[in-house]
């Protein structure tokens, strides 16, 4: 399962923080789409604006940035999704094992289920420092079906963003998206099973 914009209602925090690290380097309008970053690491967001503005910035300086901005809101603003704590809930009494699997720091997530209470439902967590490449490539949810043990198959997978999606289909996994305010905006992409509006709305697909 995603966090950003899946589990955690959290992308008018990341927008508001963006918005607030491009004004801190006087950069008034973004060249481009914020939509086009959802599901992207904060590395690979960074080196986009910082190619696109000229920032003179070390890539690590402005990615540390960044994050700065984030964890000062994030963990107070940003809510569960609607239907996010039914689903766990039901998943752990299932046996289910559930994977967190984010394009954010591990810091980050954590402090969120924690702060939310919702640690003690999740199983697994692979954060952008677990991996190599992020999102649309697989490597994220292979190392989340490493943590499981279990065939794709046998997995579902819940996305928001079509970089997400891609990620999780390349993995083998049957992906559902989380399209609370409706998926016509949503490109057709191979391999998404469905669209719920509620999380809680897949507890009928959870097997042990």
């Amino acid at each position: 399962m995603d966090l950003d914009g899946t589990l955690a209602d959290s992308m008018r925090v990341l927008r508001a923080a963006t918005i607030q690290f491009m004004a801190q380097h006087g950069i008034n309008q973004l060249k481009g789409d914020f939509r086009e970053f959802a599901g992207r690491t904060s590395h690979d967001i960074m080196q986009v604006i910082k190619e696109r503005h000229g920032l003179k910035e070390s890539l690590q300086d402005l990615v540390e940035g960044y994050y700065a901005l984030v964890e000062e809101t994030y963990w107070e603003q940003a809510g569960v999704m609607p239907g996010g704590r039914e689903l766990l809930t039901v998943a752990q009494a299932k046996g289910v094992f559930t994977v967190v699997v984010t394009s954010t720091r591990r810091s980050v997530a954590e402090g969120f289920l924690s702060h939310r209470g919702l640690q003690d439902l999740i199983q697994g967590l692979v954060a952008a420092d677990d991996i190599t490449r992020g999102k649309p490539d697989p490597e994220p949810f292979v190392k989340a079906l490493n943590l499981s043990g279990l065939p794709p198959e046998e997995v579902i997978a819940v996305e928001d963003a079509p970089n997400g999606a891609i990620s999780a289909i390349g993995a083998g996994i049957p992906t559902w998206i989380m399209a609370p305010r409706g998926h016509d905006r949503f490109p057709a992409i191979a391999g998404v099973q469905g669209f719920v509006t509620r999380l809680d709305q897949l507890i009928p697909l959870l097997s042990a």
